[in-house]
């Protein structure tokens, strides 16, 4: 990079179901037919990031003791705000220090105590390893890890979670957590970097698939990608249009109070991208490739193939094992934008249905989604003003 260049890393997480969509569907059944899928990104310029952002960020870890190998896992965290969830975490952790003494020993009356209280396949599965050939000890602790998933919805990144915020009594604090975000988000307000998010909405509905032509046409059930032998999937569909608003923010400029688009900034700018790839679960690898080089290929919806090659220097797709403090590079714009990514789209989302008249912002106000809310009398953490301040552009496709 020389002196007048200007290069960014922008990090991309996708999200299709959360908390919002959750409610959304939980309130009316008949709204169970939309579909979402989203894109969200953030951009730094290479020097605040390598030369401020990454250093401080490592630092806000290092405060609350995180691990230097650990990614952070926010869903995970966020749950924690519950002290119904805490409990069962620690109804768990206790049945398997008792079931579990060592790597050898299994105190197998007191899992089938438990199980005779749980649903019978339980106790069907555990008479299966008591005959069973296999490794009997990593046998029986599969089966009492899907016992805490069905029953106590507690699995065992919950555990690692709940673990990291741990007072000097080994006590779980709750105030820990509550300064935890309280930090993160500090240091969130105070960095310099751009919000851009792609929604991507339609209605599920039946097609006519594929059949012999002497076979009787047939509807499939609803799905939220009709005709899947000839259309292009979700995160094709969107990382191609997310490409084409990134490329507008890496051409804006202001100038005279404005912003405007800049036919010089593509001699000057581009930006390398990153993927949050969340390993053997991450289904979209090959969509989002091909979006990217198709808009290599051919350009973007707006801008021609010349401006997307100057502006779109690379994609890599990082997987959580490679995010850390402890790695070079820690990659820690992957945390962040696997944070804001769910809260910035509820907001469009919401957004998306309020203007087409399918919800009222009074029965899904934003800020029940952009906000947490804690017990204990500790008050609330929004990150709506960040949100506002730092969302650059948002666009909506709408198939609906």
């Amino acid at each position: 990079m020389t002196r007048d260049e200007t290069m960014f890393y922008t990090y991309i997480d996708e999200c299709k179901t959360n908390y919002f969509v959750t409610e959304f569907y939980k309130n009316n059944r008949n709204n169970e037919i939309y579909n979402f899928y989203s894109l969200s990104s953030v951009s730094f310029k290479s020097e605040e990031y390598l030369h401020r952002f990454e250093e401080r960020w490592c630092q806000f870890k290092e405060k609350f003791n995180i691990p230097s190998n650990t990614c952070l896992h926010f869903a995970e965290y966020k749950k924690l705000l519950s002290s119904n969830h805490v409990k069962n975490i620690e109804l768990a952790i206790k049945q398997k220090l008792e079931i579990f003494h060592d790597n050898n020993h299994v105190d197998i009356a007191r899992l089938e105590n438990i199980l005779n209280n749980s649903p019978s396949s339980f106790t069907k599965d555990l008479e299966k390893i008591k005959t069973s050939d296999k490794e009997i000890y990593q046998e029986y602790k599969k089966l009492f890890n899907r016992y805490t998933k069905k029953t106590l919805g507690i699995d065992e990144k919950d555990i690692t979670a709940y673990n990291l915020f741990l007072d000097s009594s080994s006590e779980f604090n709750i105030r820990i957590v509550h300064n935890f975000f309280l930090e993160m988000k500090k240091v969130l307000k105070e960095s310099n970097f751009s919000i851009l998010n792609t929604d991507y909405i339609n209605k599920k509905k039946s097609y006519l698939p594929i059949r012999k032509n002497t076979e009787k046409p047939e509807l499939t059930s609803l799905t939220h990608r009709p005709a899947k032998n000839l259309s292009k999937d979700e995160p094709r569909i969107t990382m191609k249009k997310h490409l084409d608003i990134l490329i507008e923010f890496l051409i804006s400029r202001e100038f005279e109070g404005n912003i405007y688009l800049d036919e010089n900034l593509p001699k000057t700018t581009y930006s390398k991208l990153r993927f949050d790839a969340d390993g053997k679960e991450f289904e979209a690898k090959n969509d989002l490739k091909t979006a990217f080089h198709e808009c290599l290929t051919t350009g973007t919806e707006r801008f021609v193939q010349e401006t997307a090659v100057a502006l779109l220097d690379e994609i890599r797709f990082i997987r959580k094992e490679e995010v850390g403090s402890g790695n070079n590079p820690p990659h820690c714009g992957s945390e962040v934008v696997d944070f804001l990514c769910s809260l910035v789209c509820t907001g469009t989302r919401i957004d998306y249905l309020h203007k087409n008249s399918v919800i009222s912002k009074e029965d899904f106000p934003k800020a029940k989604y952009t906000t947490l809310s804690f017990e204990q009398n500790l008050s609330d953490i929004s990150f709506q003003d960040i949100i506002e301040d730092k969302l650059f552009l948002a666009t909506t496709i709408d198939y609906s």
